[in-house]
């Protein structure tokens, strides 16, 4: 059983002008995702409440109603750009525990990061060193995942973006595709040194992850 306050080695990045209670709700975290944990979901869930006031709504809004951060950051800017990255890296996690799949979540993240073409949606340096570095820390943390879709072909009812012409949804020859992209993106003069490492680790476990799988 899981004693120790963060067992998997977690780490939250949290952005020094990021509200306390971050802190608070990633320490909870961190104690309640190893299959291990002693504590339910159930007290999790209350715990996690009682850190958000049902009285300010529309200002300080609780858990269900910040669905929408894990498919779009909020704001623009390196407060944002750390939670649009912790929010994509938190539900990886969730993933590889089997306690919910998000590999919607993470199609979405990895296709706003490597599949758009900045010049018809957002300036390069938002691209490339906000949305890319959230979808090289889905194949991190979560390539086995995401590579036992690609092997499936899991469906998608998303339309293709401008920079990916085969099929919506998950299989190999889009796997391939996003490797060049994280490759690409390494190498572009946008990049910063923080996002050229971060698709380097990425094709590090895509690479790794293929080996696992087909030896």
């Amino acid at each position: 059983m899981a004693t120790d306050s963060n067992p998997l080695n977690l780490d939250a990045q949290i952005h020094p002008l990021a509200h306390a209670r971050e802190h608070v709700l990633f320490d909870l975290l961190a104690r309640y995702l190893p299959a291990d944990s002693p504590i339910t979901a159930a007290q999790s869930a209350r715990e996690i409440n009682a850190h958000f006031p049902y009285f300010q709504p529309d200002y300080d809004p609780t858990l269900p109603q910040q669905e929408s951060e894990i498919r779009e950051p909020e704001e623009v800017g390196d407060k944002w750009d750390t939670r649009w990255r912790n929010m994509n890296g938190f539900v990886a996690h969730l993933t590889n525990s089997g306690k919910r799949s998000y590999l919607g979540n993470a199609l979405a993240a990895i296709r706003m990061g490597l599949e758009e073409n900045p010049r018809k949606a957002h300036p390069k340096n938002i691209t490339y060193n906000c949305r890319a570095p959230a979808a090289a820390i889905w194949f991190i943390l979560c390539a086995l995942k995401i590579y036992a879709g690609c092997r499936e072909g899991l469906s998608s009812g998303k339309s293709s973006t401008s920079l990916w012409t085969g099929e919506p949804g998950l299989d190999l020859p889009r796997w391939e595709f996003w490797m060049q992209r994280l490759e690409t993106l390494k190498g572009h003069s946008v990049t910063t040194k923080e996002t050229k490492d971060l698709c380097q680790a990425a094709i590090d476990a895509m690479n790794q992850c293929v080996v696992e799988v087909d030896g």
